[in-house]
């Protein structure tokens, strides 16, 4: 484990010693940005292509979604979940350089998007090649999943498959990210699939009261 992964652990494991729940996602966020020190939050993205270009949405999904009563115009080539208007949760600069972190916190389970939106941060993370006024961004980034929901770590329903996150699983680079649902509005509008170009696996640490976390690294996509 390097110096910065390292330190941003014992950081997760101080928060959660002495205060076992946070108020929200956002309360999680300032405390960790103001421990680690030296942090912007919620600065604005940028996001260089994806190394592997998506799969097209077929035509007939496309048909579904424009003939709707609020038609939904999608573009040949389906959505990118790298909005332009995308915000990173933290830009710490530490001795090493800038490292954009991603964070996630949860002490319920009341939607299935998570496991999702998680695993597009790593998307996010592996592409994003500025954030704010830094056009420097280090090759190591981090994604955070906070959680005391057992349903992330031991990945079941009602998590959709394609989205678990269980401990000790292994993913390949190429890994295809998409609901498993048949609805074009899901598939295809609110959630746009996406390739991680880089493998993971997914180790998750105790934190007694407060769950678990994962701490994954991240890098920057190759060209």
């Amino acid at each position: 484990m390097d110096a910065l992964a390292e330190h941003i652990h014992q950081v997760i494991q101080s928060l959660f010693a002495d205060h076992p729940v946070y108020a929200s996602e956002s309360a999680f966020q300032g405390v960790f940005a103001e421990a680690l020190g030296d942090c912007q939050r919620e600065v604005r993205a940028t996001f260089e292509p994806a190394r592997i270009p998506p799969r097209r949405p077929p035509a007939s999904a496309l048909a579904d979604l424009a003939a709707r009563s609020q038609p939904r115009f999608l573009p040949p080539e389906g959505r990118d979940p790298c909005a332009r208007a995308a915000k990173l949760d933290v830009l710490w600069e530490s001795p090493l350089g800038s490292v954009p972190i991603e964070l996630k916190y949860r002490t319920r389970w009341n939607s299935d998007t998570y496991g999702y939106m998680f695993l597009k941060d790593l998307h996010r993370l592996e592409r994003m090649v500025a954030a704010g006024a830094c056009t420097t961004l280090g090759e190591k980034r981090f994604a955070i999943f906070v959680t005391t929901q057992a349903v992330y770590w031991k990945g079941e329903r009602p998590e959709p498959e394609p989205f678990w996150l269980t401990d000790g699983r292994q993913i390949r680079p190429g890994y295809w990210v998409q609901y498993d649902q048949k609805s074009p509005d899901t598939l295809w509008y609110r959630y746009p699939p996406f390739h991680l170009a880089n493998q993971y696996q997914f180790t998750w640490h105790d934190l007694g009261r407060s769950g678990r976390y994962l701490l994954i690294e991240v890098e920057r996509q190759v060209s």
